[in-house]
Parts: C-alpha cells; sequence; structure tokens
C-alpha cells in the first residue's frame, strides 16, 4: 500500500476532502466488488479505508482541539457523507458476494477471521434488506452520526465553560508552581482542562 503517512492538520476545505476520499472510496469498492482474492478485494478496500480514515481522524481531532462554531459547522457537513458512504458499502450485495469468494480461497487464520467478521459486519449493516427497509436503515445511521457528533459537542462546551473560585485552603497539596497555573486574583479558578484537572487529581489533598 502506497500512502502519504503525514496527515494535514491545515486543511482549507474539510468538506471537499472528505467527498474527494469518499468517491475515491467508491471507485475502490466497485473495483473491489468484482474480485475474488484477497488482494484485489480486502488490499483494494483497505487502501480506500486508510485514505477516508485519516481524513476523519484529523477532522475529529481539529474539531476537538480547536473547537469553534465555523469549522464545527464544517465538520457537521461531513458527517452526512461519511455515514452514507459507509450505509451503501455495507449494503454493497456485490461487494458481499466478493468476501463470499475470498472466503472460498486459501487464506491463513488471521485472513480468515478478517473475513469472517467483515461478513459479519455486513450482514449487521443490512446487506440482506432491500427497498424501504435499506432506506430506512440509512436514514437512521445518518441521523445517529449527527446525533452523537452534537453530544460530543455538548459535553465539549460544557467542560470547556466549567470554573469553580476557590481559596488556596482547598488547594492544600499545591506548590506555587501548580498554583501559579490558576491564580486568579486573591482566589484560585479551577476548570476541567487536562492540565488543570491533572494537578488537581495528583497534588490536591482535596479530590
Amino acid at each position: 500500500m502506497k500512502n502519504n503517512h503525514s496527515p494535514n492538520f491545515e486543511p482549507k476545505d474539510i468538506v471537499q476532502g472528505i467527498a474527494e476520499s469518499i468517491n475515491a472510496g467508491q471507485t475502490k469498492s466497485n473495483l473491489a466488488s468484482q474480485g475474488s482474492d484477497w488482494e484485489s478485494v480486502i488490499d483494494v478496500l483497505d487502501e480506500a479505508e486508510h485514505d477516508i480514515g485519516k481524513e476523519m481522524s484529523v477532522n475529529s481531532h481539529l474539531n476537538s482541539v480547536m473547537f469553534n462554531d465555523d469549522f464545527n459547522k464544517q465538520y457537521e457537513k461531513t458527517l452526512p457523507l461519511i455515514s452514507n458512504y459507509y450505509s451503501d458499502l455495507g449494503a454493497n450485495k456485490e461487494l458481499y458476494q466478493a468476501f463470499i469468494r475470498v472466503k472460498d480461497t486459501k487464506l491463513n487464520e488471521q485472513q480468515k477471521h478478517i473475513v469472517k467478521e467483515s461478513l459479519r459486519s455486513f450482514e449487521l449493516s443490512g446487506v440482506a434488506l432491500d427497498g424501504a427497509k435499506s432506506s430506512r436503515f440509512k436514514e437512521i445511521k445518518e441521523q445517529l452520526s449527527l446525533l452523537s457528533n452534537q453530544f460530543s459537542k455538548n459535553v465539549l462546551q460544557a467542560t470547556n465553560s466549567w470554573k469553580k473560585v476557590v481559596s488556596e485552603n482547598a488547594l492544600k497539596g499545591f506548590s506555587e508552581s501548580e498554583l501559579s497555573k490558576v491564580r486568579a486574583g486573591d482566589n484560585y479558578e479551577i476548570n476541567l482542562q487536562a492540565p488543570v484537572y491533572i494537578d488537581l487529581m495528583t497534588y490536591a489533598d482535596n479530590r
């Protein structure tokens, strides 16, 4: 597999980036659906999965560490694209048949396990559903991806906004170094950010 392993942490257009990776993934999944062995099916899909996964991981990471409304709006636009791609992949009957063909080839134990779990994943993803049931299943998965992101966003916003003013007496166990991080005038202000949380859990007598 030949890939650029260096992720781009300064993407200009994450929606376009995801769309391009998905288009490439669809092309490779169509190619894989015609395959009949490990190399022509699983290796091809692995390459597509690596490219899409890299884009998704970077976007998710950036959305967490540099959270702002503008980036989150763009991030939310990528979620239906990703959800629909994986819904279509899981419901791809031709690709499912390709995995069955691979199952009947000579495989080592690890490969057998991967193929077995992949077939199970197809079945749990609704590959046997048709028509309205398949469409409804796809709608549910898309809605779930949006709700999951909304939940994560709510947790992040609540974490970032929580603050508590305490006295020095409440921070017994802190050295001057730890106190300087949370000093706010005559008192001290603690929050749930990692540096403060770790200091509290490590040094404070009253945790």
